[in-house]
């Protein structure tokens, strides 16, 4: 949920010069309407057992699509960054696609990573074994708020 924490507060917090979500979604229940596995399966199940009608407004809460539809100051394109495995099997790449749509986000700004070559049984994010390009990634990223 790290990604979604950058992707909603952090947004809206303009002190915060730049925003790296990883692995994040758009819309979470959406998501999980539209993507069933055992885990998102499993996750869903457990939200939903709460009141059917504050699941809307939790979604409201926690989405980043409802806080990317409130433009800051600062353009997007000098703010926000996005890294995706196309492989993840807990949130799917199109909820990436989605934040980069919403944002308008040029292609310098994200990582999209293809499956690794080794398959990593454990990779949730379908990032294992990609860690040098994050982190290439992210040093970018950080010495771009030097200049």
């Amino acid at each position: 949920m790290g990604a979604q924490m950058s992707l909603t507060g952090g947004y809206q917090d303009q002190r915060i010069k730049k925003i790296v979500g990883i692995s994040g979604t758009y819309d979470i229940l959406d998501m999980f309407r539209r993507h069933k596995t055992v885990v998102t399966k499993y996750i869903y199940k457990n939200i939903t057992q709460n009141d059917k009608d504050d699941l809307e407004a939790w979604n409201k809460k926690v989405s980043a699509k409802y806080f990317l539809e409130k433009k800051g100051p600062i353009p997007d394109k000098d703010r926000v960054y996005l890294v995706h495995g196309k492989d993840d099997n807990l949130v799917i790449f199109e909820e990436a696609l989605l934040t980069k749509k919403a944002l308008n986000l040029p292609d310098e700004n994200v990582l999209f990573l293809e499956k690794p070559e080794k398959k990593y049984t454990l990779s949730a994010h379908g990032l294992t074994g990609q860690e040098t390009i994050v982190t290439a990634f992210l040093i970018n990223i950080v010495n771009s708020l030097e200049k």
